[in-house]
């Protein structure tokens, strides 16, 4: 009953959120910029007032993007302070905690699903750090670049990237999502600021 209860009052919350950052969407319209909504059910909701008190303003829904839209939500969501890039840049302008031996040609040698469980579970990837992905059908991987995507982990198993629009999807869901029957994402380097942490 308790456990009903809970899931009653946190859909409740949800639709408040997002009412709310639809309102502010509203009014930042004219601005182009946009407050991620319809997420609510997908996050703590303490992070989602937080996004909201910190007037978390997000950029463009475009898939260039994903890397400015990782250090930005790391930075005002986790407090840390990545030096920007673009994705297949962040690694060495940052620090690289561990980095695969992908091979762009043939698609092998990503972080495996069992690695990254286990470095979730060790801490080594922890809320705030980034993850470089290959993604095949990016038009930045004509140099046979080993990154061309960032996302960002927040915590339960969950990632948030912007990939063609915003989106937070669980672990699993990297190694089983396809494009046209084929993979899309595949894990290669783990990402943490160069140092500075902001307070």
């Amino acid at each position: 009953m308790l456990k009903r209860t809970l899931q009653t009052i946190g859909r409740i919350q949800t639709r408040l959120i997002n009412s709310k950052i639809k309102r502010t969407n509203a009014k930042n319209k004219k601005k182009g910029v946009e407050l991620v909504y319809a997420q609510a059910e997908q996050l703590p909701v303490k992070n989602i007032f937080r996004s909201i008190k910190n007037g978390l303003v997000l950029n463009p829904n475009k898939p260039e993007y994903c890397a400015a839209y990782a250090t930005r939500i790391a930075k005002q969501l986790f407090k840390k302070e990545y030096v920007r890039a673009h994705a297949w840049e962040l690694a060495y302008k940052n620090r690289v905690t561990y980095e695969s031996r992908f091979n762009p040609k043939t698609l092998k040698g990503e972080l495996t699903k069992r690695q990254l469980d286990l470095f979730i579970e060790r801490e080594v990837i922890k809320p705030g750090t980034i993850l470089g992905v290959y993604y095949p059908q990016s038009g930045y991987n004509h140099t046979q670049r080993r990154v061309t995507h960032a996302m960002l982990y927040i915590g339960e198993g969950k990632f948030w990237h912007n990939f063609y629009g915003p989106k937070i999807i669980a672990l699993q869901e990297i190694y089983s999502t396809k494009e046209k029957g084929k993979r899309v994402l595949y894990p290669v380097q783990i990402i943490e600021p160069k140092g500075t942490i902001l307070k």
